[in-house]
């Protein structure tokens, strides 16, 4: 009997041995165990608990032991909001010897692949750090003696890559020295990364400028046994966007930049001057180029040309592929309009003027000197049409100043100098109003005019009429004498 008592035993410790259960270092791998031998079943307890422990994946190994008792984990990132399901594999009863002799060589993958012969509980939910829970914990309590399921289902807000592979843990858990763990604390880890677009529209100011996009991404820290099974990157541009310029660049966690090859990835870009999809995908052997740069940083630079603004916000959004995850990251530029109406006052009769020039200017500085004119569509310089309007179709949400250069003929500028004005984001209907009057010019003042002038001038006419009257007389005399 003792025999064969230990010969079960030996099964038991074998077939433990090949559970799966996430600890710290073994993502998805098979279960440490002891190999000491367990004096059979003889179970003190009816009942435990799993205890998950949820942490981003550090660049080194942890060095701690993954056998089911509680670490300290004081310096790593715990991950909340994470959603872990606990079911029980209600075929494998754990209070006998054939139950453990079940567990031999088992795997999660197999238990998800065969539901006839593995057949699991009804689901128990937790996520970590809810409620009372410690940081990146989740308990679940009460659960009794067996083998159970645990997967995750859910990562929550957290920017998960690559989630924990499901994993299988029993409760009790077999110590080394012959002993059992009832609250059993396993500790799966996950592939973080941080995705982020921003936007550089500091040199931009007219429609036709330039914006640039930077679409950055963390490489992920990798447990043992994954892989980069898919990287890839899309951003489809707005239709107010026209594609202008693309480049790549790869830097490892020292931030030393990490050659690709055109054979590295797949890169779409639509025709330049025209919006439509930007799509980056990593080739097998770029694949291998991003595992041996973990911790370092896949940087996309875009280059864009602002088209037309719309309704003033033009947003960008990317869209990360990192194996099972999919994240996203968006910028905005906000552009608006301005609506010149040039108006000189005729009575109480309001005369809207054709041919006033104006140009615009983002600083003050430049709008005293007229220099550096802002370009909208290529034309810096902007003519009043019949109703005395200009709309400024297109110009960065921010301050300018408007410089009349050139009034309508027959009336001056005056004294105005520089007209502030500040562009909000919005739509052409909703351009800022600026109202521009025009003094006519005076008209010059001629001799002999007004009244007395009048007088002389008739007088004058007179006299010259009494002239010319006596000088025909004198030559009708003297034609009468000869």
């Amino acid at each position: 009997m003792q025999t064969q008592r230990k010969s079960l035993s030996r099964r038991i410790a074998a077939g433990f041995g090949a559970i799966t259960l996430g600890l710290i270092g073994a993502l998805g791998g098979g279960m440490a165990a002891s190999a000491a031998l367990i004096d059979g079943p003889n179970l003190d307890g009816d009942s435990g608990s799993i205890i998950v422990h949820k942490y981003e994946e550090p660049a080194e190994a942890t060095g701690l032991p993954n056998d089911g008792t509680a670490q300290d984990m004081t310096g790593y990132t715990p991950l909340n909001g994470v959603e872990f399901t606990v079911q029980q594999v209600t075929s494998i009863d754990l209070t006998t010897y054939q139950g453990w002799d079940m567990t031999e060589g088992l795997t999660a993958a197999a238990v998800m692949a065969d539901p006839v012969a593995y057949p699991l509980g009804e689901a128990d939910t937790g996520v970590t750090g809810a409620g009372a829970e410690a940081a990146g914990t989740a308990t679940f309590a009460d659960l009794p003696v067996g083998l159970y399921l645990v997967t995750e289902t859910n990562v929550g807000d957290n920017p998960i890559a690559i989630k924990a592979q499901p994993f299988l843990v029993s409760v009790p858990l077999p110590t080394g020295d012959n002993q059992w763990i009832y609250d059993v604390n396993v500790y799966p880890k996950n592939a973080v990364t941080t995705i982020d677009k921003v936007v550089d529209d500091a040199a931009a100011l007219g429609l036709g400028d330039v914006v640039d996009w930077t679409i950055t991404s963390e490489v992920p820290y990798l447990a043992e046994g994954d892989t980069f099974d898919l990287f890839s990157i899309t951003d489809t541009l707005d239709s107010r966007l026209g594609f202008a310029t693309a480049s790549l660049t790869l830097t490892d966690a020292t931030d030393a930049t990490v050659a690709l090859l055109a054979t590295d990835f797949d890169l779409v870009l639509p025709p330049v001057g025209s919006s439509g999809l930007i799509s980056l995908t990593f080739t097998t052997g770029g694949l291998a180029k991003l595992a041996g740069a973990q911790g370092g940083t896949l940087t996309v630079e875009v280059g864009t040309t602002v088209l037309s603004i719309g309704d003033g916000t033009i947003e960008n959004e990317a869209t990360f592929f990192i194996n099972e995850f999919e994240g996203t990251a968006d910028a905005v530029t906000d552009w608006g309009a301005v609506q010149i109406l040039k108006y000189a006052m005729n009575g109480e009769e309001t005369d809207y003027l054709q041919g006033a020039q104006f140009q615009v200017f983002a600083t003050l500085a430049d709008a005293n000197a007229l220099t550096n004119p802002v370009s909208i569509s290529g034309t810096s310089t902007f003519s009043t049409d019949a109703d005395g309007e200009i709309i400024l179709s297109g110009l960065k949400a921010g301050d300018y100043w408007l410089v009349e250069t050139q009034p309508p003929v027959g009336y001056t500028t005056g004294d105005a100098g520089p007209i502030a004005v500040t562009v909000t984001a919005g739509s052409l209907a909703q351009a800022v109003v600026v109202e521009v009057e025009n003094v006519q010019k005076p008209s010059v003042d001629l001799p002999l005019t007004g009244a007395s002038g009048v007088l002389l001038l008739t007088l004058g006419g007179a006299g010259l009429l009494s002239i010319a009257g006596g000088t025909a007389l004198v030559n009708h005399r003297r034609k009468t004498i000869r």
